[in-house]
């Protein structure tokens, strides 16, 4: 979900699994649906690989801005996650949709919104971070960029009010949308942020 730091996290012992969600680099299917589909894609995905002893079963899930959503998502229904990195995520489906289609009319947004949902077979509803959050059993940490004009800091907010602790918000005050790209070795020390808060968790325990 993050193609940068791979190199370094594996250099640092991780199994890292970089999947290409639906309808993406090399995988199937004609439609992106925020998350309803794709947390279940993930999960099929490691559990094959949990299976079949190519990774370990201590898992992180680690998503930029779609992929964050999904990362989300997926924590919330995998029992072997032991923390979840969000980077801009998107709160729901149905609100980044609406910022996408700005100008539309209520009516005529909803119209589009079913349409696409027929389309593509999903829910807009069973699309959400910010009520997957509340689901969490792992720690959350959100990162975003103040000045992001395409998914606002408000989402992460969002998505962190939603969640259980532990968790963290880290505001990015000089980055807009993904500010993790070209720089491995900070996606490598936020990383590190989220296994402390698990283990931090874990003390108070």
């Amino acid at each position: 979900m993050v193609p940068r730091g791979r190199e370094k996290l594996a250099d640092l012992g991780y199994d890292v699994v970089l999947p290409d969600l639906r309808a993406h680099g090399k995988s199937g299917g004609q439609y992106i649906t925020w998350g309803a589909k794709e947390k279940r894609d993930v999960l099929a995905v490691m559990d094959r690989l949990v299976s079949d002893h190519v990774v370990c079963g201590r898992i992180y899930a680690v998503g930029s801005s779609m992929g964050a959503a999904a990362a989300v998502q997926y924590a919330a229904i995998e029992p072997r996650c032991l923390g979840v990195m969000a980077i801009a995520p998107p709160k729901s489906g149905r609100e980044i949709c609406r910022r996408i289609l700005l100008m539309n009319s209520p009516s005529g947004f909803e119209a589009a919104l079913a349409a696409a949902c027929k389309l593509a077979d999903f829910d807009i509803d069973d699309a959400s971070a910010e009520t997957a959050a509340a689901q969490l059993r792992c720690p959350l940490l959100l990162i975003h960029g103040w000045w992001d004009f395409i998914v606002p800091y408000q989402h992460s907010q969002a998505i962190y009010r939603a969640a259980r602790s532990p968790k963290k918000l880290q505001p990015q005050f000089i980055h807009g949308h993904a500010p993790e790209f070209g720089r491995e070795g900070w996606l490598v020390k936020q990383f590190a942020v989220l296994v402390r808060l698990g283990q931090c968790s874990s003390a108070c325990d």
